[in-house]
């Protein structure tokens, strides 16, 4: 559910009124079924009811009324409303309009009137729509305080999901998760005893939301589950709709993806029966995403083009086609096509200028490209932008991810001691904002740094760190990530035993989860394993099993590595010219791939002793080969 589903949509008079007009309904059936019989006093007391009830709210509809005209009359001659919840920066006359009417009511706030809470609350609306999230809140706060004043329960209830709603607005930078969960459970007692079962079923799907971004899963299926019903009960299709595409999104964060796709299915069914463009886009792209998990990116891309071209049609879709771009960046990047990458994140790019927590984002996305496409030192330079921008937003998420990648792009092109450096900021900042799992892959690439020092009891140390964080938050892919790496140091220390039992249950977990690529890289590590055992057999069995998942999911870099491995087996058993080949065919890819400067150097070394071997060139080529090998060793 999107945040406008809540604080935009209805106007504040329909929304006070909606839930109340079969009261006042019954009520005068049954003043005019008691006139009929003759029960005077009945009659009485109902039409007393009755006029309590006008007295109540005529004065609230009034008012709202009064908003609501100002608000239609300021943009009467603009054939497009501005949605609430959506900022839209590039129709300045409409915001020239709105702005108008906020002033008004902005002066009577600082005049010290007496403002009714509907004023404030629509005037938070209005704000967000504009993008401000931190004039929306205080509003949005001081419309709570007027509705508890006032004994104003609708209100406060309203106030109270609006504020729960926003703390999971990605423009904002304060994300206080059990205090949203704690309004929204307010709100959603308040709807509940005041019988308006459309706000319990917003509330619910609010709830649902905040338990998902905690990690409760079942919870958040809990809260979706009681909301879809009650939206079936309305007869809202596409709020069912809506509800199908969060257990969806639910299910693949659980990595339960056929269940998500089923899902997905019924979301496509009924947003398809509800004529709502955008839903069918929401769930395109969400299959996109799990397509590409599975390691279908052929696919997921087809879902994702297709869900760009509905956004982009779309009158408000700007800031969700951005978003599938970005995506489509990422698979493009993970197919190892990193110039299509680069188009589609410079385009989402400059759809965000202005948004700056999303931008910011994007240009860690592009310096992560560059990183793999073998320019870490024009990766570090997008990094650093991102790092500002976060910093200056106090984005956290952003600048743990942005120091990580930093310390990646240091770690390749050779320099361990500031890769570490960036690692344990980015380990410090996850660390300050609990960020567990975060902390966790900072720990492993640590742990990782450990081994390529030589420092194994210290890498060991970091990895069994890692992954006590991992198992405690129940992240799989952290885990089967982790296990990998340390049955490559078992694999270093000689212990085969301890090796194996780490690095299958790592191949298990990503074939449960169907992450072909990383199956497959967990096979050439297996194939390193085995090969230092000495099992040259089983060794090459990994590596073909690798080459399978390579060619049914293209990764230039995985197969590299393959061409690698199987060179060292070649090597092993006499077959020097097979070696050879191979070798080089993995060499030109790294050095073509400038910052793969260790792998680089190892294979000019294997080369130079091939070549020795087999007596080319009288040895000249070979010392070319040693000394570009020391050379590059040196520079590391």
């Amino acid at each position: 559910m999107k945040n406008s589903d809540k604080i935009g949509g209805n106007s504040v008079v329909e929304k006070a009124s909606e839930e109340r007009d079969w009261v006042v309904v019954r009520l005068f059936q049954k003043l005019w079924g008691a006139v009929k019989q003759r029960k005077w006093w009945t009659a009485f007391l109902t039409l007393i009811t009755l006029i309590g009830l006008g007295v109540h709210y005529v004065p609230q509809f009034y008012s709202a009324w009064v908003m609501n005209q100002d608000l239609r009359n300021a943009l009467k001659d603009i054939s497009v409303i501005l949605p609430w919840g959506r900022p839209d920066p590039k129709l300045d006359y409409k915001q020239q309009a709105v702005r108008a009417v906020v002033a008004k009511y902005k002066k009577e706030i600082e005049a010290g009137k007496d403002v009714d809470p509907q004023y404030l609350l629509q005037l938070g609306n209005v704000e967000l729509s504009l993008g401000n999230i931190t004039q929306a809140r205080h509003y949005y706060d001081k419309g709570l305080e007027q509705a508890k004043q006032k004994k104003d329960e609708v209100n406060k209830a309203a106030a109270l999901a609006n504020m729960a709603s926003l703390q999971l607005d990605e423009r904002g930078v304060r994300h206080d998760l059990d205090e949203a969960l704690e309004d929204a459970g307010k709100a959603l007692e308040i709807h509940k005893q005041e019988g308006m079962t459309q706000d319990e079923a917003n509330d619910l799907a609010i709830i649902g939301r905040i338990n998902q971004k905690k990690g409760d899963f079942r919870r958040a299926i809990l809260a979706f589950d009681e909301a879809l019903s009650l939206y079936q009960q309305r007869g809202e299709v596409g709020r069912v709709g809506d509800m199908k595409l969060a257990l969806a999104k639910v299910h693949r964060e659980m990595g339960e993806m056929s269940v998500a796709l089923e899902d997905l299915e019924e979301a496509s069914q009924f947003h398809t029966e509800a004529g709502h463009a955008i839903g069918r886009a929401d769930d395109l792209f969400e299959r996109g995403l799990i397509h590409s998990q599975l390691g279908d990116r052929k696919q997921a891309l087809r879902d994702l083009q297709e869900a760009h071209k509905i956004f982009s049609e779309g009158r408000f879709g700007g800031p969700e086609a951005a978003r599938t771009l970005s995506d489509m960046g990422q698979i493009f990047h993970e197919m190892g096509e990193h110039q299509q990458a680069l188009q589609s994140l410079e385009q989402a790019r400059s759809k965000r200028l202005g948004e700056r927590k999303r931008e910011a984002k994007t240009l860690c996305a592009i310096g992560t490209v560059y990183n793999d496409k073998g320019f870490p030192d024009m990766g570090v330079e997008y990094m650093r932008q991102a790092l500002t921008i976060s910093k200056e937003i106090k984005d956290s998420e952003t600048e743990a991810k942005a120091l990580h990648m930093m310390g990646m792009a240091f770690k390749k092109k050779g320099d361990f001691e500031r890769a570490r450096q960036h690692l344990e900021d980015a380990r410090s900042v996850h660390n300050h904002s609990n960020n567990r799992i975060g902390e966790a892959y900072d720990l492993t690439e640590i742990g990782f740094l450990d081994r390529d020092a030589g420092k194994l009891r210290d890498a060991r140390t970091n990895l069994e760190r890692a992954l006590k964080l991992f198992r405690e938050e129940l992240d799989r892919k952290g885990e089967a990530h982790v296990l990998g790496y340390l049955g490559l140091v078992h694999a270093d220390q000689r212990d085969f035993f301890k090796a194996r039992r780490f690095s299958w249950p790592s191949h298990n977990i990503h074939d449960d989860m169907k992450d072909y690529k990383r199956k497959a890289e967990q096979l050439v590590r297996l194939a390193y394993i085995y090969r230092e055992e000495g099992n040259l057999p089983m060794a090459r069995e990994c590596l073909q099993q690798a080459e399978k998942q390579y060619e049914a999911s293209p990764d230039a870099v995985g197969q590299a590595y393959a061409k690698l491995n199987s060179g060292f087996i070649f090597r092993d058993e006499g077959d020097l010219g097979a070696a050879l080949r191979k070798f080089t065919e993995a060499h030109e890819f790294f050095q073509r791939e400038t910052g793969h400067l260790k792998e680089e150097a190892i294979l000019a070394s294997e080369i130079a002793f091939a070549r020795h071997k087999l007596g080319e060139s009288s040895n000249r080529l070979p010392l070319v080969d040693l000394r570009a090998a020391l050379q590059l060793h040196q520079g590391i």
